[in-house]
């Protein structure tokens, strides 16, 4: 389990790492952050899990607030 683990981890890394070649440091933890907010998402949809109106808005919020930090006004890359 500990190294199929360990390959998903370094597939990400690697793709992290390639996709920096073609967008901002900013734009990219933008979309590594994305992840988090879609928890409930996926928790909801594969799981079909309730999730509470306070867990919505907490995610909603918090992509609002990563959008507004990782947008430098720009059109998007080749790597977004």
């Amino acid at each position: 389990a500990g190294g199929w683990l360990g390959l998903w981890t370094f597939a990400g890394y690697a793709m992290q790492s390639v996709g920096l070649q073609y967008t901002s440091a900013s734009r990219s933890a933008f979309i590594l952050y994305l992840n988090v907010k879609f928890v409930p998402i996926i928790a909801r949809v594969i799981y079909g899990r309730k999730i509470s109106q306070r867990t919505w808005i907490s995610a909603a919020v918090a992509l609002v607030g990563t959008a507004l930090l990782g947008s430098d006004g720009s059109p998007p890359n080749l790597g977004d």
